[in-house]
């Protein structure tokens, strides 16, 4: 599956999903260990194949395994359901809680955090709390390692809401002004046009 996905879509190759989906990955599912999961659903969503059945079983199968698995496993997995538009409400909460509380949060790389935010944000879910325990302070540490689409991505979650907590209001200010002060010190036009786009005023380029 992996490695047919980023073939070019057609009716073979979405025939060829389907088989694969109905005869191997479902009968087997329960067998499924993290990184099998993580690969099946980066595969169908990767190639565009839709399989609410598959993404369901296995979303939920994630979930059940999901504690103490590598964070970039767990990333991929919710990623493809997000992207799918598949509601996986229970593989999320699980996911979030594993970046929070974890047994080896400092593992997170910022493309998982970032991605991570996003899905939360397409969920209709305030990704508050992920921003303040986790995004902020690796932030501060080691903000360089987040590249132009990490910060561009956390740049738009931060625009979406209307109404934030009170209690994040200011730290979300913050944040946004520590994206601005990389896409000006370092170039970076995503992360710039995002916060032009959401209104948020960055210096001279």
């Amino acid at each position: 599956l992996w490695s047919v996905a980023s073939m070019r879509r057609s009716d073979a190759t979405d025939r060829f999903f389907a088989a694969m989906a109905d005869s191997y990955v479902l009968p087997r599912a329960r067998d499924f260990g993290p990184q099998d999961i993580s690969n099946s659903l980066w595969a169908f969503a990767t190639a565009r194949v839709p399989h609410d059945r598959l993404f369901q079983v296995l979303a939920d199968r994630a979930a059940e395994v999901a504690p103490g698995c590598a964070p970039q496993v767990l990333v991929n997995a919710i990623w493809a359901c997000t992207k799918m538009t598949v509601s996986a409400p229970a593989l999320l909460e699980v996911v979030e809680a594993e970046a929070l509380h974890g047994r080896a949060p400092g593992r997170w790389p910022p493309q998982a955090l970032s991605t991570l935010a996003w899905c939360s944000a397409e969920a209709g879910q305030c990704p508050a709390a992920l921003l303040s325990g986790r995004v902020a302070p690796e932030l501060r540490r080691r903000g360089d390692a987040f590249n132009d689409l990490d910060l561009a991505t956390l740049a738009d979650v931060l625009g979406r809401f209307v109404e934030w907590p009170v209690d994040f209001e200011s730290q979300r200010k913050s944040l946004l002004e520590e994206i601005a002060h990389h896409a000006q010190r370092r170039g970076l036009k995503a992360t710039r046009g995002t916060l032009i786009r959401i209104g948020h005023v960055v210096g001279d380029a």
